[in-house]
């Protein structure tokens, strides 16, 4: 559904090996260190209409991955029909949250929809009522798309 690599599930994706780095720095991917790890930011630049353009090439955690809903839907748990809802629905809210975002005045789709969403909370300061009614409306978008992806994409955590 490509959730994962728009930026809407992750932040970025760590290359499992250097060749795997070199291999996506030539597709293009702008690879960078941090922490001794080579990784490459969400949204990717090789997502294309939901579809992956470097699919065969793709790095090993992308091959790896399979969010909760997947899974479900492999193991017969989730009707296929429900998980098209389920991601029609999830897209839908973070589009919501994506606008108002774009509203606030942050309008950098290529940072991760996390990062646009931190960005707005750490800088409310001297803003108009208005302003202040669209971060309050950004704030019920950012719960509901939170609680989607907790409920239907992130693995559960045990115990918690």
């Amino acid at each position: 559904c490509g959730l994962c690599c728009g930026g809407v599930l992750f932040t970025s994706v760590i290359c499992s090996t250097a060749t795997e780095a070199r291999r996506m720095e030539d597709l293009g991917s702008p690879v960078a260190m941090k922490e001794g790890l080579a990784s490459f930011p969400q949204p990717c630049n090789h997502l294309a209409e939901s579809r992956c353009s470097v699919y065969a090439d793709r790095p090993g955690r992308c091959r790896q991955f399979e969010c909760e809903l997947l899974k479900q839907v492999g193991r017969e748990d989730q009707p296929i029909g429900r998980a098209r809802e389920i991601i029609r629905e999830t897209r839908t809210a973070a589009d919501r949250l994506k606008a108002k975002l774009n509203e606030l005045g942050n309008t950098d789709e290529e940072v991760p929809l996390a990062y646009r969403c931190d960005q707005v909370m750490d800088n409310p300061t001297d803003k108009t009522d208005e302003w202040w009614e669209s971060y309050a409306e950004f704030n019920l978008h950012l719960r509901k798309v939170q609680a989607l992806l907790r409920q239907h994409f992130y693995e559960p955590i045990v115990g918690g």
